[in-house]
């Protein structure tokens, strides 16, 4: 890091930076250090550029989506002052205006680069036909001419189309970024398993979702343009034989529309077993052990097997449909070409033609490859519409549910006793009803805890809870811990600790499991594993949960 700067585009206006962001010259020092023979280390990675820490991120998302609950309480109660309705439902998130918002100015540079891209592509046609029908006259220096031209046109169109995806991604990357930082943090202030999708599904699909819609938000009004564009040019180089083409296109629109249906729905299938393949292989080796010791290797090889197979078949599927795919626009253009130049040479509905032309012919063939391209990505940027919109709805969902209680300060006057030299607090939790989190099933009356007097647990008291199974005896723990949603209901106060009946055990050595970030003080370190008697490991043995019995789990 001290030989190299961290790579951001230059700021401010000078020749050179205007030089270097065209360019993309800023980042020469990433290419030269990449190829250094001496291999990269972690200490070469770069700190995230400035605007794209998480932290910031996610303060700017909270911002905006409280700004805007703030606003809609305003106006909810200004209706019901005015007797047009009631200002105490709770405002929803509206996260598609709050990231339009947050993100106004890039979505209206990168439209404007945009819409200077898909005025640059138009040009190249235009130089194209000039330069042919300037060597069809004969006219050499002004073929020269128009051939510099369409060298200059095509590379400005290279360097406005490279600062739009650059800047297209960067939107995308930083909403994603948004959107991952504003879920980790609110996951952290939900009790426990209240959200209907889990917060790391919508951390890796939801949030996927929604970059790939910014991605394609320019393409819906892009592609429109484009294909509008084409189809003028065209009828103004080759006349009425020109619409032969786009009728054959707007013919066809509904067989690409069904191959991308299929190719949408057969994706999904081969997604869906590949996941059921991996979480069952995790399942069989997490318990691999088990698995040998019953001498079921056998069964659970045919059952990876079948389940592989059908991965593979779901896969099979889906390439078939995406060459099916590849091939029909491979095969349109040729065919839309034949029908326009038979229109024209044949003239419209037979009456009279037109003399071929190498200008006229070349034009044509150029446009007809061009108008091709919006119409492929155009359905893809429609799923992705639709995707993304539902994507968003699920976050937004997310981060409107209701947070946890929140930690009351504790003051030592509260303290009812002591542990050792500190004081101790009791436990308590209020008379009630606690709605407990959903198993998935549809229930007519949901599932709820119902605690008929105050419990208080004194400091120093051994407690047990008796009953019959599925009694409620762990959402009573929860609801101790202020896990279970209920209003005016404190959390614990101070420190507790919670042994539940299946540990988290993550992988790594002893020691780093034991200390995990608090610093390692090896009386401390010997002290605790002596009273939890894990003595069946050695500081620096690399343990999982795969190598140790319940047991030692429970007293790790």
């Amino acid at each position: 890091l001290s030989a190299w700067k961290r790579p951001e585009p230059p700021r401010g206006f000078s020749w050179r930076a205007l030089r270097s962001s065209i360019s993309f010259g800023w980042v020469r020092g990433i290419l030269r250090r990449g190829h250094d023979p001496q291999a990269l280390q972690v200490e070469d990675l770069l700190p995230a550029p400035t605007g794209m820490y998480a932290t910031a991120l996610a303060a700017e998302l909270s911002a905006g989506l409280a700004a805007d609950a703030a606003a809609q309480r305003s106006r909810k109660t200004a209706s019901a002052a005015g007797g047009t309705g009631s200002g105490t439902a709770r405002p929803q998130p509206r996260l598609w205006r709050v990231l339009f918002r947050l993100q106004a100015g890039r979505l209206l540079y990168t439209g404007l680069l945009r819409l200077a891209n898909t005025a640059v592509q138009f040009l190249p046609a235009l130089c194209l036909a000039s330069l042919l029908l300037a060597l069809e006259e004969g006219h050499f220096t002004a073929s020269v001419w128009h051939a510099l031209g369409l060298f200059g046109v095509l590379c400005a169109k290279t360097a406005v189309e490279n600062q739009y995806f650059f800047h297209v991604t960067n939107m995308a990357l930083r909403t994603r970024a948004m959107l991952q930082a504003a879920i980790f943090r609110k996951s952290l202030r939900l009790p426990e398993a209240i959200a209907s999708v889990p917060p790391v599904t919508l951390m890796q699909v939801d949030t996927g979702k929604a970059e790939e819609l910014m991605y394609s938000l320019h393409t819906l009004w892009g592609g429109i343009l484009q294909v509008v564009g084409y189809s003028c040019l065209l009828v103004h180089y080759v006349g009425v034989a020109g619409l032969a083409g786009l009728v054959l296109l707007a013919a066809l629109l509904p067989v690409n529309a069904a191959f991308q249906r299929a190719l949408t729905r057969r994706n999904k299938q081969a997604l869906q077993a590949s996941e059921v393949r991996v979480a069952r292989t995790g399942e069989i080796l997490g318990g691999i052990r088990a698995v040998r010791q019953m001498g079921w290797e056998d069964v659970f090889r045919r059952m990876v097997g079948g389940l592989r197979e059908r991965e593979l078949t779901a896969q099979r599927r889906r390439d078939s449909v995406a060459a099916y795919l590849v091939s029909y626009f491979s095969a349109l253009p040729p065919f839309m070409i034949a029908i326009v130049l038979y229109a024209y040479v044949a003239g419209p509905f037979g009456l009279g033609g037109e003399v071929l032309r190498t200008s006229t012919v070349f034009t044509a063939l150029s446009l007809l490859n061009q108008i091709r391209f919006p119409l492929l990505f155009y359905p893809g940027a429609l799923n992705s519409l639709a995707e993304g919109s539902v994507a968003l709805g699920r976050i937004s969902a997310f981060l409107g549910l209701d947070d946890a209680p929140v930690v009351r300060q504790r003051q030592s006057g509260d303290a009812t006793g002591t542990i050792g030299d500190s004081p101790a607090w009791p436990l308590q939790v209020r008379a009630g009803r606690y709605p407990l989190p959903s198993d998935g099933e549809q229930r007519a009356v949901p599932k709820t805890l119902v605690l008929k007097n105050d419990l208080t647990i004194q400091p120093g008291e051994l407690v047990a809870v008796v009953g019959a199974v599925a009694s409620g005896k762990s959402s009573l723990v929860r609801a101790l811990l202020a896990e279970l949603p209920c209003e005016g209901l404190h959390a614990p106060d101070g420190s507790v600790a919670y042994c539940a009946q299946m540990p988290w055990i993550p992988s790594g050595t002893l020691r780093d499991i034991v200390v995990a970030n608090a610093p390692y003080e090896p009386k401390r370190f010997s002290e605790a594993c002596r009273a939890a008697v894990v003595d069946f490991a050695a500081p620096d043995d690399e343990l999982s949960v795969g190598t140790l019995s319940g047991g030692q789990q429970a007293r790790l």
